[in-house]
């Protein structure tokens, strides 16, 4: 048998922004940079590949313009791969760009520069169309319908199938614990000894609403919004949701406005919030109470969390952060479900995760960041207007007596809620 033989490739990938904000991974660009120009200049033989794109230059030059030089030199002698895109694009599967480029490596590596040009150029005409098709759009929303499924749509179901199998397949790998199993045996008894007719009843004007929301008509709104699908699972060691909240937390400079059902966040994000109080951020929090939480011990570990928030307050910070606890029944309202984060009006992160350890150690959870201040505001408006009204703000002396509650029952559910201490 002939051995094997393993090639080596030195390489990056690149995204611009992905689970982290652009400017964090420009940081990790310029630190790639600084480390791989003195191992070029030292080795003359090592070749590198930028990731088939030139843009990451451009994006090293802005932060440290006295490289030019540099790099210049660099590319001269054929150390690094000479991308001929500046941007990744994803037409490269369609034949004619794919045939421009090809045109274009065998130009760069003949150094004939006529040619060269031309192929360039041809490349971007083969380009043109999904250009010009997507300026369409603008014009005519109703031509997205023509479309394959949108990028960001594509992943949530892609995401939805893959732990969906993923869990399928725990069931049917344990049988005795196997939950469907457990119904079916109840359905067959349920069954065969017939039912309990148990009286039920609905909100009637509640229900006329949602028949009256149900038969307006919508009026979709086209714009065009930056935004990025992000996942967590546990199983795999992703923590890219909890990423996005501490980096646009950190990034903030004016506002955050923060709803979320089960509000135990952890000390990193707790310690992040604490220091956008203190450079000025105003930061309001909207959680369930005890009332109106499902499950009311995580209402009363919140709780516990919230003195060390508002010390920020007293310390003289020029920011300050606000919590408010969801009335519920008092305010003729159920439990408060909603996931959602604005900051300063601009960026916003809405899906199915928690800020509690539950999200971030166990399930696998899904949401969507996006950049755009129409729908920022919309969201903002909603927490401001329609939740804060439905809402009783916690004050510091409050939030200190929830660390020593009288009733021995709440002490119990704090007392047994101390393994969370490492989290919190």
């Amino acid at each position: 048998m002939a051995p094997a033989v393993f090639h080596l490739i030195p390489h990056t990938h690149w995204d611009r922004e992905w689970y982290l904000a652009r400017s964090a991974f420009a940081v990790r660009l310029a630190r790639m940079f600084d480390e791989l120009l003195p191992m070029l200049e030292a080795h003359p033989a090592l070749r590198f590949t930028l990731d088939g794109q030139t843009v990451l230059v451009e994006d090293y030059l802005a932060q440290r313009p006295a490289a030019r030089d540099r790099i210049a030199r660099a590319f001269a002698a054929d150390c690094a791969d000479r991308a001929l895109q500046r941007y990744r694009t994803d037409w490269l599967n369609d034949p004619a760009p794919l045939s421009a480029i090809a045109a274009a490596r065998t130009a760069a590596r003949t150094g004939d520069t006529a040619a060269l040009a031309a192929a360039r150029t041809a490349a971007a005409n083969a380009g043109a169309p999904l250009v010009r098709q997507a300026h369409a759009l603008k014009d005519d929303p109703s031509r997205a319908r023509h479309l394959r499924k949108a990028a960001i749509i594509a992943d949530v179901a892609a995401a939805f199938d893959r732990n969906y199998d993923y869990f399928k397949g725990l069931k049917e790998r344990m049988p005795p614990l196997n939950p469907d199993n457990t119904w079916k045996l109840t359905r067959a008894v349920l069954d065969h000894i017939g039912t309990v007719r148990v009286p039920t009843w609905r909100n009637a004007a509640l229900t006329a609403e949602v028949e009256r929301l149900g038969a307006a008509p919508v009026t979709l709104d086209f714009q065009p919004i930056t935004a990025r699908f992000i996942q967590s699972r546990p199983r795999f060691k992703e923590d890219y949701i909890a990423q996005a909240y501490e980096t646009l937390v950190e990034r903030a400079k004016r506002r955050i406005l923060i709803a979320n059902a089960y509000f135990v966040p952890s000390r990193a994000l707790t310690d992040a919030l604490g220091r956008a109080a203190a450079r000025g951020v105003d930061v309001t929090i909207v959680t369930n109470s005890p009332a109106s939480n499902d499950i009311a011990a995580v209402a009363k570990v919140s709780r516990w969390l919230y003195r060390k928030l508002l010390d920020v307050n007293r310390a003289g910070a020029p920011g300050e952060i606000s919590i408010y606890e969801w009335r519920g029944p008092d305010a003729d309202e159920g439990t408060l479900h909603a996931k959602v984060a604005v900051f300063d009006d601009d960026t916003a992160i809405v899906g199915s995760y928690n800020l509690d350890p539950r999200s971030e150690r166990l399930n696998s959870e899904t949401a969507v960041a996006l950049r755009s201040p129409s729908v920022a505001t919309v969201l903002a408006r909603r927490i401001l207007e329609g939740d804060l009204p439905k809402c009783r703000r916690i004050e510091w002396s409050e939030a200190a007596d929830f660390r020593r509650p009288d009733d021995l029952d709440d002490a119990f559910e704090l007392l047994f809620s101390l393994p969370l201490r490492s989290w919190l």
